[in-house]
């Protein structure tokens, strides 16, 4: 009998029972063995697709018994896999409200359908930890006692215009003088500048303030509801759903972004570079990774010199491999004997003639002056608005970095593939938003040369 999943039990009448019976027989005059088990009461029957060889006895005869064998053994994992998720769903769904102990159906509330699918997948997620914060505020705009039955094309409406409403706050910030983390502002757009800047109440027309962009809404509203009530309608089956028209409440996005690093740029930022911050910005141009994969997650662990290749995992828990090029083995050859765990290392300088040790608000560790701490997500992202700031940049992002590793590999060799290579699964998004932005160039370009050319023509016939 095959081994149940852990956790599971074969007693009881609400209990999963497992292979009761299991036979691999080649019938009476027949070629092909078939097979005959029962899963959970359930009976299962069927050809194996496996033609007897030879006489029965016989090697050739035992071999394909054994192969035929091998097929119902992994047949019955899967039938046993799906009876337990089927007795886990209908566990879930007793527990959550959704059937009686009657068994008759209960239409669950919206908080219940949020607590189902982030057990069992929101916090699972990519994006889990902004996910939550979104599932928090849906649950308060929407009422934690709605059913999911009455959330309808009106409600997703209410959540998308309050959503947009609402103003779009700066990062927050390490106040440099106290130290201390300060909040995001709400901000408006100053035409002296041409520039964000925080609203100043009494100074400032509230009708000013910057709202959300599009894009911002519908990924964390519109999209994040979506996600909780396909949830209630297809894996919990709750009954009575209305639909609702997704596609009308979503707002119309901007084009995509297209931003990438300059080359002139990148000189500018290489007059403020850093310990450790410096090779990790030089080594994000050129392996193309998130900031979240070339930060503190980024391990020796996970480099290979005899192999030359980097695995990291990507949104979704994808692991992705990638070739490592000369330069950036130089790279990381030149952090070696810094830390035996960590790859990018900064030193902590502290601040003034006789720094003191500092305790991080972010994640509570104490730095002290001199030592080696390996640069975190959040530490990269203030050095780098720290440097756009002293160098005049703007507009720049540090997902703009991973866009500027894949368009230079297209510019320089052509190379599509190389670069889907380099930005791993799910980059099809962004190496398409790179050739619209290289199409565009390549027709400006283009076009200045019909000019001059139509110029050149019309100065002949003025002559």
């Amino acid at each position: 009998m095959t081994a149940l999943p852990h956790g599971m039990r074969q007693d009881g009448p609400d209990k999963l029972k497992g292979i009761e019976v299991m036979a691999v027989i080649l019938p009476k005059g027949g070629k092909t063995f078939r097979y005959d088990f029962t899963v959970d009461g359930k009976p299962h029957k069927g050809s194996t697709g496996i033609k007897a060889r030879g006489v029965p006895g016989s090697r050739e005869f035992e071999a394909s018994k054994a192969e035929a064998k091998r097929y119902v053994e992994n047949l019955k994992t899967e039938k046993l896999a799906a009876a337990a998720k089927a007795l886990i769903l209908a566990s879930a769904r007793q527990t959550l409200g959704i059937i009686d102990s009657n068994g008759n159906t209960v239409i669950p509330t919206f908080l219940m359908a949020v607590d189902a699918y982030w057990k069992n997948q929101g916090e699972k997620a990519a994006n889990a930890q902004d996910d939550e914060k979104y599932l928090f505020w849906l649950t308060d705009v929407i009422g934690a006692d709605t059913l999911v039955t009455d959330i309808r094309n009106r409600t997703v409406e209410m959540v998308v215009n309050q959503r947009a409403s609402m103003p779009k706050l700066s990062k927050p910030r390490r106040d440099k003088k106290t130290r201390k983390m300060v909040p995001g502002q709400p901000q408006v757009f100053d035409f002296e500048t041409e520039k964000l800047r925080p609203f100043v109440p009494g100074k400032d027309d509230p009708r000013h303030i910057v709202k959300l962009a599009p894009s911002t809404v519908n990924r964390t509203s519109i999209d994040v509801l979506k996600r909780v009530i396909l949830y209630a309608r297809d894996t919990l089956e709750v009954p009575g759903m209305p639909p609702i028209k997704w596609k009308d409440y979503r707002r119309r996005e901007a084009e995509a972004r297209s931003r990438t690093l300059s080359h002139t740029e990148e000189m500018r930022i290489e007059k403020h570079l850093r310990e450790g911050y410096g090779a990790a910005f030089k080594f994000a141009i050129k392996a193309g990774f998130r900031l979240s994969n070339f930060t503190e997650a980024f391990t020796w662990r996970q480099i290979n010199f005899d192999t030359r290749t980097i695995t990291i995992i990507q949104k979704g828990g994808r692991e992705h491999t990638i070739i490592m090029t000369d330069e950036m083995e130089a790279i990381l050859r030149e952090q070696i004997g810094r830390d035996p765990k960590y790859v990018f290392m900064f030193r902590f300088k502290g601040r003034g003639s006789n720094p003191r040790p500092w305790r991080n608000p972010t994640n509570g560790e104490i730095y002290v002056p001199g030592k080696l701490y390996p640069v975190s997500y959040w530490g990269f992202d203030s050095w780098f608005d720290d440097v756009k700031e002293a160098t005049g940049i703007v507009g720049l992002r540090n997902h703009d970095l991973r866009r500027t590793a894949a368009s230079r590999v297209v510019r320089a060799i052509g190379d599509r593939k190389a670069a889907q290579h380099l930005l791993g699964h799910g980059s099809e998004k962004m190496l398409s938003e790179v050739y619209d932005q290289i199409e565009k160039e390549e027709a400006f370009a283009a076009l200045n040369e019909a000019d001059r050319r139509i110029a050149a023509r019309r100065a002949q016939w003025d002559r």
